[in-house]
């Protein structure tokens, strides 16, 4: 199967995940997970794994850091929680 690349639709609720990507639709139920596909967390993304099938890498946007800079009175050790 050839590999396609692009942006897409991701949805995630209560560890379920939807993923529309050009005429293709993907579900994976979290009941599922382990029985019928095997999900790997990163920092990058996560990659959904069909023995057999397919395997589908759904990566992060880079987070642009030039918007996001701090106020030079905040305290240093305040943390980011994004926007």
């Amino acid at each position: 199967m050839p590999v396609e690349t692009g942006p897409c639709r991701f949805s995630q609720r209560q560890g379920n995940v939807d993923v529309l990507f050009n005429h293709w639709a993907f579900h994976f139920p979290s009941a599922e997970q382990g029985k019928t596909y095997r999900r790997t967390n990163t920092a990058s993304g996560i990659r959904f794994n069909r023995e057999g099938a397919y395997t589908l890498q759904v990566l992060w946007a880079a987070k642009d850091q030039s918007n996001n800079k701090k106020p030079e009175n905040w305290v240093a050790d305040n943390i980011d929680l994004g926007r």
